[in-house]
């Protein structure tokens, strides 16, 4: 029969030379390596693994064990422990808008609770991925009265892109790479502002083999070209199937703002729904554009996601 302590003490020293290793080769050569990929695409919840094993090293009196929970535990207090400070409200702006991003899932087929959430969000824009033709059919109708102003490109599975808005819409724009990315202009307060809703690749692709991040990757570089070429403010909105700790994440925020990492609190996980590990939902901004509040809806309406809801303003 297996000792439970000898086998709680092997998972803590797996778990910590694994973590340790991951952050070591992390420092030395990025990711390069597959390892460091994967791991990245699931913190912080890989390293949020550090806190269970930490005290289980502590009960076991695993002291050379404990050692190896602090590199991890180190960089999730290092990383996300500002999110876990106090923020001072923020005043709402006149000019200001309220935007929703939301990936409705393809399989989702509870339209009502998916058009319940946008109403009681009460945002002036929505921003939706994976939106099918059955489910563009029920929103556009159920939601004309609050957004008279629509430009949807419904498809059946991941593809679809759908935009709702109380502001007026031009220059419409859908392309397709792997999944759908649409791009609109929005009018808001006399203003003009280029709205993108986005949705890059999953890096688990099995015809390309177990986990690749390079498709991913070349849409993110075509979205930051695009992004480039902007004379107007900018929003960036979708399902980015990255982490906040990707290559590819630091890419964006290179020269965007992740409006929750500056006005959310908490992790602000997404994904999956029924036990939130991952964020994978985003909204970026250009500097002309101030983040306000942000947070992630409490209900789901059915999708696999959780819904992410920002308060923008604009300086200026």
């Amino acid at each position: 029969m297996i000792n439970k302590s000898r086998a709680a003490a092997g998972l803590c020293l797996l778990y910590g030379l694994t973590a340790s290793l991951h952050l070591l080769l992390r420092l030395i050569v990025g990711e390069q390596l597959l390892p460091v990929t994967l791991l990245d695409q699931y913190v912080p919840a890989f390293w949020l693994l550090a806190l269970p094993t930490a005290l289980i090293c502590i009960g076991l009196r695993r002291w050379r064990s404990l050692a190896l929970q602090l590199p991890p535990l180190i960089m999730l207090i290092w990383s996300y422990g500002d999110l876990f400070v106090p923020r001072p409200v923020l005043p709402a702006h006149d000019d200001g808008i309220t935007l929703l991003t939301y990936n409705v899932s393809k399989d989702n087929r509870d339209f009502a609770a998916i058009a319940r959430i946008i109403r009681d969000v009460g945002a002036d824009v929505v921003a939706m991925q994976e939106i099918t033709p059955a489910a563009a059919l029920y929103l556009q109708e159920a939601l004309a009265d609050t957004f008279p102003h629509q430009a949807l490109h419904p498809a059946d599975g991941y593809p679809g892109q759908g935009i709702f808005s109380t502001f007026p819409l031009q220059n419409d724009d859908y392309w397709q790479i792997e999944l759908g990315h649409q791009r609109v202009t929005l009018n808001i307060h006399d203003r003009r502002v280029a709205l993108y809703s986005v949705h890059p690749v999953h890096p688990f692709l099995p015809e390309r083999g177990f986990f690749n991040t390079e498709p991913r990757g070349r849409e993110i570089d075509d979205i930051l070209l695009r992004v480039a070429g902007e004379m107007m403010p900018i929003i960036l909105a979708g399902d980015f199937n990255m982490s906040d700790q990707t290559g590819d994440y630091f890419k964006m925020t290179a020269s965007l703002q992740d409006v929750f990492r500056a006005r959310g609190s908490g992790f602000g996980f997404t994904f999956p729904s029924w036990i939130p590990v991952a964020r994978l939902d985003y909204v970026f901004t250009s500097d002309a554009i101030a983040a306000i509040d942000a947070h992630v809806w409490s209900s789901n309406g059915g999708s696999d996601h959780f819904p992410l809801v920002v308060s923008l303003a604009f300086d200026g």
